[in-house]
């Protein structure tokens, strides 16, 4: 009895040792050679001409996605006060291609994106937050850029610049009325529009048609300086950014009549300063962020 067991220890023993010899000889080795890269951002597509990165945004989010579309790296972040002017994220990848998109200003309390770890590039889509046709909602200041087939070599100082555009504009509409008071309950106000959300390269996804209202209207009277009050409504959106396609539409109605039917791109452009005369009509669009509009009623 004892020699059986001696035998049998001594063949679970020899087992053991020669699975443990193979295993580590056909363990998978990581040869994959990774290489640094440095991301910067700028923000100076604007009416200034100047980088307002550190001024205008509140949190970086940027992924890089290899030539088969998987995800390859993700980096996110909040600035605690601001953002310093030389902000960058380092990335090691594998060296190779890759498409890179950042979503810069996003907020925890107004999703716009459906996941900051997405398995393909299509889910980093933007998203109006829309109910019942409608979106009332003050957006938060979101900035966007990407850049595609960049290529991550080895032992070579890697960096990428990535120039971000203004994606969500601040619209207001005056209603001044020198005959009288005005009554904002008389007044609807509206944007027609059908771009809902834009892809992570900046494509409008359009669908069906919504309104944009007002996420605030003040109404009160104010002295022009000559001896003369009006009475003044302001009503204040948030927009997605228009392209010069943009079929988007000012509608204002005064106790069910419409007064006002105009394109907003239109609008836009009809104020187009002599400052912007060597941009294009996109660029101007991109580089203003707030476009204010003023209409007067009852004027005498």
């Amino acid at each position: 009895m004892k020699s059986k067991i001696s035998f049998y220890l001594i063949l679970l023993t020899s087992l053991a040792f020669t699975m443990s010899a193979c295993s580590s000889d056909d363990d998978p080795k990581d040869d994959t050679v990774k290489a640094n890269c440095s991301i910067s951002f700028c923000y100076d597509l604007n009416m200034l001409n100047s980088d307002e990165f550190a001024k205008e945004v509140s949190s970086v989010a940027v992924w890089a996605f290899d030539k088969n579309g998987k995800l390859a790296w993700s980096h996110t972040e909040n600035a605690q006060n601001a953002f310093s002017n030389d902000f960058s994220v380092e990335a090691t990848l594998p060296v190779g291609e890759y498409d890179f998109v950042t979503w810069c200003g996003l907020t925890s309390d107004m999703p716009l994106i459906p996941t900051l770890t997405p398995s393909s590039i299509s889910q980093l889509t933007l998203s109006l937050p829309i109910e019942s046709n409608v979106c009332n909602a003050e957006l938060p200041a979101i900035f966007n850029a990407s850049a595609q087939n960049v290529k991550i070599n080895e032992d070579v100082d890697n960096k990428l610049a990535l120039s971000l555009t203004k994606v969500t504009k601040d619209v207001s509409v005056m209603i001044q009325d020198t005959n009288g008071e005005i009554n904002p309950e008389d007044f609807d106000i509206r944007i027609a529009d059908s771009t809902n959300s834009l892809e992570w390269n900046l494509t409008p996804k359009t669908t069906a048609s919504f309104d944009y209202l007002p996420y605030s209207i003040e109404a009160g009277n104010i002295d022009d300086g000559a001896d003369m009050t009006l009475s003044v409504l302001i009503a204040r959106f948030s927009t997605f950014r228009y392209t010069a396609d943009s079929k988007a539409t000012l509608v204002i109605t005064q106790n069910s009549d419409e007064v006002v039917r105009i394109p907003v791109v239109e609008l836009i452009l009809e104020n187009k300063p002599n400052e912007a005369k060597d941009w294009s009509d996109q660029e101007y669009l991109d580089r203003k962020s707030d476009y204010r509009f003023m209409f007067f009623l009852n004027d005498k």
